[in-house]
């Protein structure tokens, strides 16, 4: 499932808002997920919801759960950005158990060490650190700035992004 997913119809995006107070588009992970719920297409023995880069790291470091960085989760849906967490309550509406949400973390933030298996695998030393999976703007950001808090990004390809840290009051 990945953000080009359509299998939600708007009058079912229109009623999940309604339910959830979030307005989502069709491709959100939250809003497939919650669909996917209604549909009872979520097996029962599923042991969770993530983005495939969550599932890499996971592999990666050998951790029993799923971790997502914060802006993963952002757009994935039913988050709270000022709380830097779920929405837990949006996420029970939709018929999901927090028990299938990943651990959210901070931008950039390690998730753990590769593993053995994994080093040998892919040629590396065991140990070293593995950092939570982030979108490709949120990557060029880590690579760019060295100082977040007084830099800004500005990315230009096919499309363009200025992009800047922004801290929520609490």
């Amino acid at each position: 499932i990945n953000w080009q997913d359509s299998r939600c119809e708007t009058a079912w995006l229109q009623a999940l808002y309604e339910q959830t107070g979030y307005r989502l588009h069709s491709g959100y992970g939250a809003a497939t997920a919650a669909c996917q719920a209604q549909r009872g297409q979520i097996p029962p023995q599923a042991k969770g919801l993530g983005t495939i880069g969550d599932l890499l790291v996971m592999r990666l470091t050998g951790r029993g759960r799923l971790l997502i960085d914060c802006t993963n989760a952002a757009s994935v849906g039913f988050y709270h950005q000022r709380q830097a967490n779920w929405d837990y309550t949006a996420w029970q509406k939709a018929g999901i158990h927090s028990s299938l949400l990943p651990e959210v973390t901070a931008m950039g933030a390690a998730a753990g060490q590769l593993t053995r298996q994994a080093a040998a695998s892919l040629g590396l030393p065991q140990g070293i650190a593995v950092a939570a999976a982030v979108g490709d703007q949120q990557a060029s950001l880590l690579a760019t700035l060295t100082n977040p808090a007084e830099e800004i990004a500005v990315t230009l390809g096919t499309g363009g992004q200025v992009a800047a840290e922004q801290a929520f009051a609490h």
